[in-house]
């Protein structure tokens, strides 16, 4: 039953995407309390959990349920697409951070270092969750490929 609706390799691309965003989301934390701004809000990241596990859920039943390529490449791609720009924003809003520590005197150099680590393995970690979706994609076509003939 599990793996007719892909159910591990969904939760591992939840997670992973998970994982990147909250390492992102970690640094915009550290670096705001350090210029004296509220921290990450904690219900923003409520719902946009929310709103990944219901993709997750989407991708599910595209997989399991209809076994349409086109509808869980929509899927896919509304999934890929939702992670991007949280990230993306994640990212932005921390380097949003560094002309306020600037001004009020907090050298930047002694956070590069780790905020590059962290956005090169949110980057490694978004890679493999769009592997994960390739990979899932290509079994569907295999399946769907075989109950055709």
């Amino acid at each position: 039953m599990l793996n007719k609706y892909g159910l591990r390799v969904h939760v591992a691309v939840y997670i992973l995407t998970t994982f990147a965003i909250l390492l992102l989301l970690y640094e915009q934390a550290q670096l705001a309390s350090r210029a004296g701004l509220p921290p990450v809000d904690v219900v923003q990241i409520i719902v946009q959990q929310g709103v990944l596990a219901a993709l997750v859920g989407l991708l599910g039943v595209g997989y399991g349920w209809f076994r349409k390529r086109w509808f869980y490449a929509m899927a896919a791609l509304l999934f890929a697409g939702y992670s991007a720009t949280r990230l993306a924003a994640a990212f932005t809003q921390t380097l949003g951070l560094v002309p306020k520590l600037e001004s009020i005197g907090i050298p930047i150099s002694d956070y590069q270092g780790t905020f590059y680590v962290l956005a090169l393995a949110a980057a490694i970690s978004y890679l493999l969750t769009i592997l994960l979706l390739r990979k899932t994609y290509g079994s569907l076509e295999r399946v769907s490929l075989t109950t055709d003939c």
